[in-house]
């Protein structure tokens, strides 16, 4: 008997391929867990949606919207 769980693909962050732990969503709609998000744009090389490659502004990289629906889900 496999005890494997299928994982939604929506429940990983398109960074890390993690399950989130804690989903944020960015000004393009796409979200990310906070951590790799973080790191992602703070680090200075990346200015971008790693998704959509859409340019970010400044006041988007503090623009992080918890959410809370996948969150629960994910619970």
């Amino acid at each position: 008997m496999d005890n494997e769980i299928d994982v939604p693909l929506f429940f990983l962050c398109p960074i890390s391929l993690e399950i989130m732990k804690d989903p944020v969503t960015v000004s393009t709609s796409i979200t990310y867990d906070r951590e790799s998000i973080e790191t992602w744009l703070f680090s200075g090389k990346n200015k971008s949606c790693s998704v959509t490659k859409q340019q970010l502004s400044s006041s988007d990289f503090f623009d992080l919207t918890p959410n809370h629906t996948l969150h629960r889900l994910i619970q």
